[in-house]
């Protein structure tokens, strides 16, 4: 688990300069309070955008991100990225390495948004 953690961390900061400018196209979210379908929308424009090949519909609350919807890695940092940036809230290391279900992120972004 420690070295899993590690090698999340390591890829975060590795990737962090060149995501910026795939942030670009996505808008940030209006400043009021969200509900969890809001998010949940918001985050499965997100996914849908990073993970080109997988269906709108297979994207769920349930879904895992790395197992259900066959994200690698990196896929799932730039789904951390893109939801700091479209939430407005910082993820830290290790929630991110948590962050292991849609709900997962909903829950984490409408505690702290």
């Amino acid at each position: 688990m420690k070295t899993e953690r590690n090698y999340c961390i390591n890829q975060r900061k590795s990737v962090k300069i060149s995501l910026f400018k795939q942030t670009e196209d996505y808008m940030p979210i209006i400043d009021k309070a969200l509900t969890e379908g809001e998010i949940f929308a918001a985050l499965k424009t997100i996914i849908k955008k990073q993970l080109k090949e997988v269906p709108a519909k297979e994207i769920k609350r349930t879904s895992s991100i790395m197992y259900d919807l066959r994200a690698d890695s990196l896929d799932k940092l730039d789904i951390v990225m893109q939801a700091e940036q479209a939430f407005k809230v910082s993820i830290s290391d290790e929630d991110a390495c948590k962050l292991n279900t849609v709900q997962d992120f909903i829950s984490y972004i409408k505690e702290r948004a």
